[in-house]
């Protein structure tokens, strides 16, 4: 919750829904005080980190922020009698990009197989791992090894979670 002063008798504020995630997700921003149907004039600008604008005249801006970064939302606000605009910023967060490989993709059981973790983030700390070997057994180590004891075709995944909550899988 964001408080700026509007004149002398009121306070501005605009509530978030969130200021960070992951992406994508949905951001809701809406004006609290003064009494929206006090306000004759909104104007949103919503500054993504590549630079592009999108822009909205309603009491509520919705979107979805799927670009990574930081984006700059601006609101200038009209009442009649005097104007006040409040800059504040919102951070989304990119999803680990994910991926592993094998030492070994075939052979007789039991087939002993050293999984890697290849997985790649901007900035972000990987928290944890999370295995499912295609058998019904797990791992939550980095790089495990694991024994198949029976045949069959198995399709490996592992699962990552960043600090920020941001979760992804291959």
């Amino acid at each position: 919750l964001l408080l700026i002063p509007f004149g002398v008798f009121a306070q501005l504020s605009i509530e978030a829904n969130t200021q960070n995630g992951c992406a994508p997700f949905g951001v809701i921003l809406s004006v609290n005080t003064p009494d929206p149907a006090s306000i004759n004039n909104y104007s949103w600008s919503v500054t993504y980190p590549d630079n592009s604008v999108e822009t909205a005249t309603s009491a509520e801006y919705v979107d979805i922020l799927s670009i990574p970064g930081q984006y700059s939302v601006s609101l200038s606000i009209n009442n009649g009698a005097e104007s006040i605009t409040e800059t504040n910023f919102i951070t989304v967060y990119d999803l680990p990009n994910v991926n592993f490989e094998v030492d070994i993709q075939e052979g007789c059981f039991p087939l002993c197989v050293a999984f890697s973790d290849l997985t790649t983030t901007q900035d972000n700390q990987i928290v944890e791992w999370s295995w499912d070997f295609g058998n019904g057994a797990t791992s939550s180590e980095q790089n495990p090894n694991y024994c198949y004891q029976e045949n069959g075709v198995y399709a490996p995944i592992l699962s990552i979670e960043d600090e920020y909550g941001c979760y992804n899988d291959v």
